[in-house]
């Protein structure tokens, strides 16, 4: 039986390649939604969607951009701020008719805003964590609060 997957993260790193080649060697449809689109991915298997942010947070980024032109890490406002609109997620997994979401790190914005979507729609959803391993024992313990 084949499943539609749809991975969810701020980009398509290069760790996550690998599991998306046996997924799709399976017969599995592959998607990927990402918040910004990194200068080292292979977009060789799955091309990442951004479904964009809300006009606010993309004034905001604009602001940021502008009043840090040359950050140490230059997405890292992105990733722990940004988020598309309820209703931009709701209509994208509402048309993709997505069998299992795959959901990285539960402490961004943008993927707290998925799994709410996902419990509305009643989609399987799988959350994991990518974490040092210093911040691990706090990640495991946000991670027991969403059950």
């Amino acid at each position: 039986m084949s499943m539609k997957i749809c991975f969810v993260a701020p980009r398509l790193h290069t760790n996550q390649i690998p599991i998306i080649r046996v997924l799709q060697a399976k017969g599995h449809d592959v998607t990927f939604v990402a918040q910004y689109i990194g200068g080292s991915e292979d977009h060789s298997l799955v091309k990442p969607v951004q479904i964009g942010y809300t006009w606010w947070f993309a004034r905001k980024l604009s602001l940021y951009r502008k009043n840090n032109p040359n950050p140490d890490d230059p997405f890292k406002f992105e990733r722990q701020k940004g988020a598309p609109s309820y209703w931009k997620l709701l209509r994208y997994f509402s048309e993709q008719r997505t069998d299992v979401l795959i959901v990285r790190d539960h402490h961004l914005k943008m993927s707290r805003r998925v799994f709410i979507i996902s419990k509305l729609l009643g989609l399987k959803t799988i959350l994991y964590l990518q974490l040092p391993k210093s911040e691990l024992e706090q990640g495991l313990h946000e991670l027991s609060i969403l059950r």
